[in-house]
């Protein structure tokens, strides 16, 4: 995933970060385009169709290098970065071989992940997790990763793809010195709107790419190089693309079958919401578990829990955030957990709560703030709470496939609730809780965490505390320059 969508995606959970959880009636607005991105480490991005290149030497090119990647017995491919610090660093490596594909991604310290797809399944293996999961092959999410399609517009969407979407670039084919001995040419993509320049040098003998660099200027001014190099026909071991890790591979179909089992009675019901499991973390989060038939939007929703300090989280479905076209789902109903983080998070632990319901809308990751109309509803429902042996999540994520989701879960956590101090007045509070976000982000993606500062910066400025929001400010622009993950 280039630098630019990471973006995008962060700016859409800016967002729909922090929803108030006050009961009030807006009017209704439509809502925004969803911004969901799939994140498989190293994905190939489907290129535009062939008809759109211009019928001269760069289609002839492009062709040609199609073909010899297509005859290829494997590839590799080492994709880096050029940092703030102005150092090169490399963030993925991917391997092909025969119809299997491994990809190592490190996008964020949080992130590094190891995906091996062979067979019709997938293994995905986070570093900072105590697992890794087994799954069957997404037609959406895997579909360009399990190695059916080997093109070289794959590689050169992959490689090029950043920048302004809708705006077209110009393509040449050039002559190019040559490479470690070898006659090379290249295919060179301009678009001078936003700096944009990318170039794919290919070995002339035979037609095989050697290396590519992409450079862009963002909307916010700074600029981003990328560059990925290629080695084609070399021996692989197959370790590469067995299902191995030193930790236990959880089956997520066995897992959610066993889901299922549990989840067999509820534990209530309420217009058309079955309740499946009710808990509390050990950080004082609230979740409760549902399932129900599909049905329009907005209708009765748990929003708020009554007479408690509590706000409400994103709305989760299985898959969150990761755009699979197959999720998990009860005997056919969907699956729905909401999430209440307490405003303070050393305030007791209650053993049951009184959720009360909202007309709304479902609001999910990687939409934008929903503002639909809300209503007040009289619904109540009073449920009993087991209290977590985990630290902030239940342990049935990983059975929903919201391993991914985790990692942001911290960030989504403390943003909510400075979101929600903000709102009430309690500025010294809400600042703090932004510097919170800002350092949960140092395990999801690092730099990101500027955007909470920048916040906690201004609560500190309404304040009067002058020295703390040159000190948050400073602490952001470091951030936000360096691109550190």
């Amino acid at each position: 995933m280039k630098e630019d969508r990471i973006e995008q995606l962060m700016q859409s959970y800016g967002e729909s970060l922090g929803a108030s959880t006050k009961r009030t009636v807006t009017k209704p607005t439509p809502r925004r385009s969803k911004v969901l991105i799939p994140v498989a480490a190293g994905a190939l991005v489907a290129m535009t169709a062939f008809a759109m290149w211009p019928r001269d030497a760069v289609a002839a090119a492009v062709r040609r290098m199609g073909l010899a990647i297509q005859n290829a017995r494997t590839m590799e491919r080492t994709s880096a970065m050029k940092v703030g610090s102005g150092k090169w660093r490399v963030f993925g490596h991917s391997y092909y071989q025969a119809g299997m594909w491994r990809h190592i991604n490190r996008q964020g310290t949080g992130l590094e992940v190891v995906i091996v797809v062979r067979d019709g399944q997938a293994m995905t293996d986070y570093r900072h997790l105590n697992h890794a999961t087994l799954e069957k092959l997404d037609p959406q999410y895997f579909d360009l990763v399990k190695g059916e399609s080997v093109s070289a517009l794959d590689l050169a969407k992959e490689s090029t793809d950043m920048g302004q979407v809708g705006i077209k670039r110009t393509m040449t084919v050039e002559p190019h010195a040559p490479v470690n001995g070898r006659a090379t040419y290249s295919v060179k993509f301009v678009r001078p709107e936003d700096s944009y320049q990318a170039e794919i040098v290919v070995d002339k003998q035979t037609d095989l790419p050697l290396y590519s660099t992409s450079e862009v200027t963002y909307s916010r001014g700074d600029h981003a190089f990328y560059r990925e190099d290629y080695l084609f026909n070399q021996r692989l071991p197959s370790s590469l693309f067995q299902f191995n890790s030193p930790k236990p591979i959880v089956n997520l179909y066995q897992a959610q079958e066993q889901l299922t089992k549990e989840w067999a009675r509820p534990l209530a019901a309420l217009k058309g919401i079955e309740f499946r499991d009710a808990q509390i973390t050990k950080d004082g989060t609230i979740w409760i578990a549902t399932t129900m038939a599909k049905g329009a939007e907005p209708r009765a929703f748990p929003s708020t829990i009554a007479g408690g300090d509590y706000v409400r989280l994103l709305d989760i479905v299985p898959s969150a955030i990761l755009g699979k076209t197959e999720r998990y789902s009860f005997h056919g109903q969907d699956v729905v957990i909401f999430g209440f983080a307490p405003l303070n998070p050393d305030q007791p632990k209650p053993k049951s709560v009184t959720l009360e319901f909202d007309q709304r809308s479902l609001q999910l990751p990687g939409f934008s703030k929903n503002t639909a109309q809300t209503a007040p509803t009289d619904d109540t429902q009073t449920l009993e709470l087991m209290e977590s042996k985990e630290e902030d999540r239940p342990a049935y994520f990983t059975a929903l496939d919201l391993d991914h989701f985790g990692f942001q879960l911290p960030v989504i956590v403390w943003n909510t609730r400075a979101t929600a101090l903000r709102e009430r007045g309690r500025l010294l509070e809400a600042a703090k809780a932004y510097e919170q976000s800002a350092v949960a982000y140092r395990q999801f993606i690092k730099y990101v965490g500027y955007q909470p500062l920048k916040k906690a910066a201004e609560c500190y400025r309404e304040l009067g505390m002058s020295r703390d929001a040159e000190r948050a400010t400073a602490e952001a622009k470091e951030l936000e320059g360096s691109r550190e993950r």
